[in-house]
């Protein structure tokens, strides 16, 4: 009897120990089907391992993936089921733990893009306001968090803080300061190993040098780099084309 309950607690610890790289291989899997716009692939693999997949990672690809398709298709279909997806998010995650807020920063964020993709300028205002709060109540010492989690919420508070530093008018200097290391540390991201944040700081760069920093060969750099890690993505080959057009 001592063998055999020696045996399944052996098992249990070898299950926890597989469990997070099978959850971070997965995870991987379907984030290169979403942006190899392999939408049906994607929704396939999400479902079909759905408990394999950590939660938390598995409600960011939910909402990354009905993003993306909204914006492809721009159908209000689709659109509409990104709201919905935003919504069932949130309700699934209520609670006013430390972990729980960067899921909520998370989706914030979505609800910005949407908002601001919908020219709404007073809702957007009111979430930046929302997200900036937020900002200030997570402390990521007390989060239970893996390093790649941390990483995803630091490259998060680097955009914020950022986009902050230009929409502010006072403290020019200040913000001067914020904002070059709000960037450092988004350039930074994009050399780190792992795929999600990589990828997600080498977007936000290359738009924030082509849009806004008029640093275009940089620019063009990262979007041919994204073209050749996703090369079924039509945005990054157009964005790269666009970069170059302006180089």
């Amino acid at each position: 009897m001592i063998r055999f309950l020696t045996i399944l607690i052996l098992l249990s610890f070898i299950y926890k120990a597989a469990y997070p790289k099978q959850s971070e291989t997965l995870v991987f899997e379907v984030f290169k089907h979403i942006y190899n716009q392999q939408f049906h692939q994607a929704e396939s693999l999400l479902e079909s391992e759905k408990n394999q997949i950590d939660p938390f990672y598995f409600d960011v690809l939910r909402i990354d993936l009905s993003w993306w398709k909204s914006v492809f298709s721009e159908s209000n279909d689709d659109s509409k089921y990104f709201q919905s997806v935003l919504k069932d998010v949130a309700e699934n995650n209520q609670g006013v733990n430390q972990e729980y807020k960067i899921t909520k920063l998370i989706l914030l964020s979505y609800r910005l893009r949407f908002e601001l993709k919908r020219y709404n300028i007073i809702r957007a205002a009111l979430l930046r306001s929302e997200i900036k709060n937020l900002l200030l109540e997570i402390n990521p010492t007390d989060l239970n968090y893996g390093p790649d989690r941390l990483k995803l919420f630091h490259l998060y508070r680097s955009l914020f803080d950022y986009f902050d530093s230009l929409i502010n008018p006072f403290f020019l200097n200040k913000k001067r300061t914020a904002r070059t290391k709000a960037l450092s540390e988004i350039e930074h991201f994009t050399h780190d190993g792992d795929l999600v944040v990589s990828t997600l700081s080498s977007y936000f760069l290359g738009k924030i040098y082509f849009n806004i920093e008029e640093k275009h060969q940089k620019g063009i750099t990262l979007f041919k780099n994204l073209s050749t890690t996703f090369p079924q993505n039509t945005l990054f080959r157009e964005l790269s084309t666009q970069s170059e057009s302006k180089s």
